[in-house]
């Protein structure tokens, strides 16, 4: 009996052991080149800590950085657990979302913004504005998809109530309906300036056409 409990012992550590092995090499390497790109910007302190990854279309990783550190004063090394503001970078999955739906049909870039959220239809351009008055003209032209994905819609980068409340403080629809009364900078399509109204209209016609909440369709 004992030697039978002694096997099933072994048995179980050998299966641990090889799980644990097995764990260990399906762990994707690091990147020597992503390593010593990012090692000048850890080493002056321009970057605290980052986290890389290299994976082809299917989604395999093929390769993992973890470098630097969660909290640079502790020396609390960087972890895959980490969560990250990341700003402006969610404007990608703005724009991959709309994309998603393009592909399926359901969206053209070329469509006004007003097809989807018809609030928006009363847009008016500032044709002249100096510190005693503002000139507004209809916009030549509508504003469409296209338009606040690529930040030529004429938006000035963040609308009144943002600027007050904060960002993030509010739904994506009452960021949206905000910029109902604009005005536009200039006419669609003229001009290009980088801002976040476009990107707040984008995720809202997502969440229109799609039937549900942007971050769950993400």
């Amino acid at each position: 009996m004992k030697t039978r409990l002694t096997r099933l012992v072994l048995n179980l550590l050998l299966t641990a052991l090889i799980s644990c092995s097995d764990a260990v090499a399906s762990e994707p390497p690091a990147s020597p080149e992503v390593t010593a790109a990012v090692k000048p910007y850890l080493d002056s302190y321009k970057l605290a800590g980052v986290i890389s990854i290299v994976a082809d279309k299917t989604g395999k990783v093929h390769y993992k950085n973890l470098l630097g550190f969660a909290d640079a004063e502790t020396k609390k090394s960087i972890s895959e657990d980490n969560v990250f503001w990341i700003a402006s970078m969610t404007k990608m999955f703005a724009g991959a979302s709309i994309m998603m739906l393009v592909d399926e049909g359901k969206i053209s870039l070329d469509d006004p913004v007003t097809k989807f959220i018809p609030q928006l239809s009363k847009w008016m351009v500032i044709a002249e504005k100096d510190a005693d008055h503002v000139l507004l003209k209809p916009p030549v032209r509508p504003v469409t998809v296209r338009h606040v994905l690529s930040h030529t819609s004429g938006l000035a980068g963040s609308a009144e109530v943002q600027q007050a409340t904060g960002s993030d403080s509010v739904s994506i629809k009452a960021r949206t309906l905000s910029s109902v009364t604009g005005p536009l900078q200039w006419q669609p399509g003229d001009k290009y300036a980088y801002g976040n109204q476009g990107m707040n209209v984008a995720a809202r016609i997502v969440e229109i056409v799609s039937g549900i909440p942007y971050e769950e369709f993400l």
